[in-house]
């Protein structure tokens, strides 16, 4: 159910990091794995997915998905790459390929969404979350965005057409989506699982019991969807929403 839309832009840049798993076992001598590398692909015109990596205790190397738009001003970044180094990496990438970096939004306070803030307040990229997620960000050591917003956040005044959404809880409590009306993409996060997920992944900050109907307001809310982008794994098209309530909520 993977649209036909991928054209790879750019793969020249490695980024080498420690593997989390693995290396204590090694010791500190150990020599270390590069991860793969950070890339930018085209979806649609004026949306490119931006995947980073990790390698995590009992999951291997995990894949990190956020979405680059290009508006008259230059580009707006969806959740940074999964830590510093990978988003500096990043920011190389979009401004070569796409021009220079205007705001970032993060959907929720999980690494794999926050981690590469410290680099764009350098450069004095503007960032934007939930106030839900600055709170979180905050409790749990990390950096908070700059402008929050509460339950919504249109995106017209970043140059684009449509809006910051929070559906309710799931994969977290501040877990938010971004709706693009005009190319018809959700980016669902990690709220949406891809199609050959198996599990819910991660689910030790969520709330299972409201997941499902969480999910149900986006199959209402988002309707002319064409494309899904999940937190983790490929895009899709509008059942990644189905795939992903019959996980959180098994038949009989």
């Amino acid at each position: 159910m993977v649209p036909p839309m991928v054209r790879m832009l750019r793969l020249s840049f490695v980024v080498s990091a420690v593997a989390l798993a693995g290396c204590a076992a090694h010791g500190a001598g150990a020599r270390r794995a590069p991860l793969p590398e950070v890339k930018l692909e085209l979806l649609t015109p004026g949306v490119w997915l931006h995947t980073s990596h990790r390698v995590l205790p009992g999951y291997g190397l995990v894949s990190s998905n956020g979405l680059v738009l290009a508006t008259e001003g230059g580009a707006v970044l969806i959740d940074t790459a999964w830590g510093k180094d990978q988003t500096e990496v990043l920011i190389g990438l979009v401004e070569e390929e796409v021009g220079p970096l205007v705001a970032v939004v993060v959907t929720h306070f999980h690494d794999d969404r926050t981690a590469g803030l410290a680099p764009l307040h350098a450069r004095g990229v503007p960032s934007y979350s939930s106030r839900r997620t600055a709170v979180r960000s905050q409790q749990r050591g990390g950096i908070a965005a700059q402008h929050l917003f509460s339950g919504h956040l249109p995106l017209e005044p970043l140059g684009l057409e449509g809006e910051v959404f929070f559906p309710g809880r799931g994969h977290t409590h501040d877990n938010v989506v971004v709706w693009l009306a005009g190319p018809r993409v959700l980016f669902g996060g990690c709220l949406v699982k891809s199609a050959d997920a198996e599990s819910l992944g991660n689910t030790a900050d969520a709330d299972l019991a409201a997941w499902p109907g969480t999910i149900e307001r986006l199959w209402g809310r988002y309707e002319r969807v064409r494309i899904v982008v999940p937190g983790h794994g490929r895009p899709g098209t509008r059942m990644l929403l189905a795939h992903t309530r019959a996980l959180v909520k098994p038949g009989p």
